[in-house]
C-alpha cells in the first residue's frame, strides 16, 4: 500500500500471444473494447464483485517482527507522522534479512478465513509481494520468498485454498515497484521479472477473482503486454486502476471514502488500525461502532469496503482486532438485509443519516441522532410501511416537503438505527436529495483564531458544514485555537459533536458567550475522534471550542451544536 507519513522461467512474453489473447477473449467473454478500457471485466463479473460489499485485507511479512510499517520503515523511509504508529527506521541491510527469522508457527489458513467468514467478509485481498520485494508465495524467480524463509511453507498456497474450500473469493496484492530487485538471482530486465511473478501467480493458485496493483502508474510496467495474457489466464478477474495508466474495473480509495458515486465501481481500503497497514502492537485499533459506520457510509456511498488488518509475527490476527471483526459480524447477522443485496442511495448522506435500496425497500441508517427525529427528503411515492429492520413499526409523518421518522431514545441502536421503508414503487426512481444535517450550528455564521496558510479550503465553515471529508486547520503558529458559531438567536443545547484528526489536542474548554466575555461551562484534557460531549443544558447565542493546548495546529472535521434529546 502507498502511505503518506504512512520474483517463472526467464521467458519473453510474445506480442503475437497478445493479440491473439485479445481476440479469444473479446469473442468469448464480450469484453467491451472501449477506448478508456479494452480490457474490462465482464459485466457479471464485476457486478458478482460488487456486491461482495466487505472484504479483508492482509498486509504481511517479516516486518511483523519490528512492528514497523510494511516497505516504509525500510532505511527511514518511515510513515505517516502521528501519535500512535511506530515510524521506525530499519536499515535496509537489517529489513532485508528479517525473513531469515520469521517463522510464524501458528499461521492457520483455515483460522483466517473462518474470522473474515464470520465477520461477514465475502472476498479476502493479501499481500503477495509489497513494495519491499519480500515474496509470501513460492516464486521461482528470486530467493527472497517465504520458501527461502526460516518457515519454508507458502503461506499464499494455503490460504488460496482455504478461501476455495470456505466460499471467500481471493484477491491478490501486487506491487509491481519493488526496492530489493536485483539482490536475489532475480531475471533481468525488470519488466521480464514482473510479468514472470504474474505468470506464477495467475497459474499456480486457483482461481483469482481480483488482482490489487499498486505504486505503478507508468508506461513502464507494460500493462499492455500483460493485461492480454492476464485476461486468457484469469478470465474472470477484476482489475484495480493502479497499474499503467490503465482505468481497470474498480478505482480504489485508500484511507477515506470520499463522495457517493454509484456508476463506477469503487473500493475504499482502509485499515482497522489507526494509520499503519502491518502489525504493530502499539498502534489503536478502530472501535466496532467506527467500523460498522464506515461499512454502511461507503456502501451507501455506492462503493465495497475493504478493511484492513496486519497479522502478529506468530501468523495469528491480534486478538484486538479479532474483537472488532466478531462485533462487526454479529451486527452483519442481524442486520445484513440492509447491506448484502443492496445498492447506494438514492439520497445523498448527511454526517448521522444514510441510505441503501433493494427493490421497494428504502433502509434507513441512522448512525447518530442530532435530535429526536431524523428527517429524510421528499419521496415521490407512497410509503406503505415504516419499521425498524426486524423490528417493530417506527412513527412516521410524510409531506410534500420531506418525510419524519421517529424512534423512542430508549429504542436506539448504538452502533446503527436501521429503518426499513416499504415504498409503493422502486426506490431506485426516487431522485438523488441530500438529507439535511439536523443540528442547531446548520447553516450559521462561523469564525475561527484564523486557518492554516489563510486557505478557503480550510476555513472555519469546513469545520461545520457536515462533510466528514472537509476540515478546518489552524495556522501552523498558533500557540491557542478556537472555532465558534453564532447560532442567530439563544438556544438550549445539552451536547457537542467533534471530529478530530489526529488527537492533537490536550486540553479544551467549551464556552458560550454572555455580554461581551466568554464563560466556560466544560472543560476537558482531551478531543479525539466521532466524539460527543454531554453536558447540563446551557443557553446561549454564541458557542465557542477554545483549545489551549495541542502538540500540533488543531484541525477539525466536524463541530456541531445539538439540540437536547426528550427522554420517556
Amino acid at each position: 500500500m502507498e502511505t503518506s507519513g504512512l520474483e517463472m522461467h526467464r521467458k519473453a512474453l510474445s506480442p503475437l500471444l497478445g493479440i491473439v489473447a485479445l481476440g479469444l477473449l473479446l469473442g468469448a467473454h464480450g469484453l467491451a473494447e472501449s477506448a478508456g478500457n479494452r480490457w474490462a471485466a465482464a459485466p457479471e463479473d464485476v457486478a458478482r464483485w460488487r456486491q461482495f460489499k466487505f472484504g479483508l485485507f492482509i498486509h504481511w511479512g517479516p516486518v511483523s517482527l519490528t512492528g514497523g510499517e510494511i516497505s516504509w520503515c525500510r532505511n527511514g523511509i518511515g510513515g505517516p507522522p502521528n501519535n500512535d504508529a511506530d515510524c521506525k527506521n530499519i536499515p535496509g541491510a537489517v529489513y532485508d534479512q528479517l525473513y531469515r527469522s520469521f517463522f510464524p508457527a501458528q499461521f492457520d489458513a483455515r483460522e483466517w478465513v473462518r474470522i473474515a467468514r464470520d465477520a461477514g467478509m465475502r472476498y479476502l485481498v493479501f499481500t503477495t509481494k509489497h513494495h519491499d520485494g519480500f515474496c509470501m508465495f513460492d516464486s521461482q524467480l528470486t530467493d527472497y520468498t517465504i520458501m527461502h524463509s526460516a518457515f519454508r511453507r507458502d503461506v499464499l498456497k494455503e490460504l488460496a485454498d482455504a478461501c476455495h474450500e470456505g466460499d471467500i473469493a481471493l484477491g491478490l496484492y501486487y506491487s509491481p515497484p519493488d526496492w530489493h530487485y536485483g539482490q536475489g538471482g532475480e531475471p533481468k530486465p525488470y519488466q521480464e521479472y514482473f510479468h514472470g511473478q504474474m505468470r506464477e501467480l495467475c497459474n499456480r493458485y486457483g482461481k483469482v477473482d481480483v488482482l490489487w496493483f499498486d505504486m505503478a502508474g507508468g508506461a513502464e510496467w507494460g500493462a499492455e503486454k500483460l493485461l492480454p495474457l492476464i485476461r486468457q489466464w484469469q478470465p474472470h478477474v477484476l482489475l484495480d486502476d493502479r497499474l499503467g495508466g490503465t482505468p481497470g474495473d474498480f478505482s480504489t480509495r485508500e484511507g477515506g471514502i470520499g463522495q457517493i458515486e454509484l456508476k463506477r465501481p469503487w473500493e475504499s481500503c482502509i485499515t482497522l488500525q489507526h494509520y499503519q497497514f502491518s502489525w504493530n502492537p502499539n498502534s489503536r485499533v478502530m472501535a466496532a461502532k467506527e467500523a460498522i459506520h464506515t461499512l454502511i457510509r461507503v456502501v451507501s456511498a455506492g462503493g465495497n469496503f475493504l478493511l484492513n488488518l496486519g497479522p502478529m509475527p506468530t501468523g495469528q490476527f491480534d486478538p484486538r482486532q479479532v474483537q472488532v471483526l466478531e462485533e462487526v459480524g454479529r451486527w452483519l447477522k442481524a442486520n445484513g438485509e440492509s447491506v448484502y443485496g443492496t445498492e447506494g442511495g438514492p439520497f445523498i448522506p448527511s454526517m448521522w443519516v444514510t441510505t441503501t435500496q433493494k427493490g421497494r425497500k428504502l433502509y434507513v441508517h441512522v448512525l447518530d441522532w442530532p435530535r429526536d427525529y431524523i428527517r429524510l427528503p421528499a419521496v415521490d411515492q407512497s410509503i406503505l410501511s415504516a419499521s425498524r429492520l426486524g423490528g417493530e413499526p417506527v412513527t412516521f409523518k410524510q409531506t410534500a416537503d420531506g418525510v419524519e421518522l421517529s424512534v423512542p431514545v430508549e429504542k436506539h441502536d448504538s452502533q446503527d438505527t436501521v429503518v426499513v421503508l416499504e415504498l409503493a414503487g422502486p426506490a431506485a426512481s426516487l431522485p438523488a436529495r441530500r438529507i439535511e444535517l439536523g443540528t442547531l450550528s446548520d447553516n450559521k455564521h462561523y469564525s475561527a483564531s484564523g486557518s492554516h496558510r489563510n486557505e478557503a479550503g480550510l476555513g472555519a465553515d469546513k469545520a461545520f458544514d457536515g462533510d466528514v471529508s472537509t476540515r478546518w486547520a489552524a495556522p501552523e503558529d498558533a500557540e491557542t485555537a478556537w472555532l465558534a458559531v453564532d447560532l442567530g438567536a439563544e438556544m438550549t443545547f445539552d451536547r457537542i459533536y467533534v471530529d478530530e484528526h489526529a488527537r492533537r489536542v490536550l486540553r479544551y474548554e467549551l464556552q458560550v458567550k454572555e455580554a461581551d466575555a466568554w464563560r466556560t461551562f466544560h472543560r476537558g484534557e482531551k478531543l479525539g475522534e466521532h466524539r460527543f460531549i454531554a453536558f447540563p443544558p446551557v443557553k446561549g447565542r454564541q458557542v465557542r471550542l477554545f483549545m489551549s493546548r495541542f502538540v500540533a495546529p488543531p484541525t477539525i472535521w466536524e463541530f456541531q451544536v445539538l439540540e437536547p434529546l426528550i427522554t420517556k
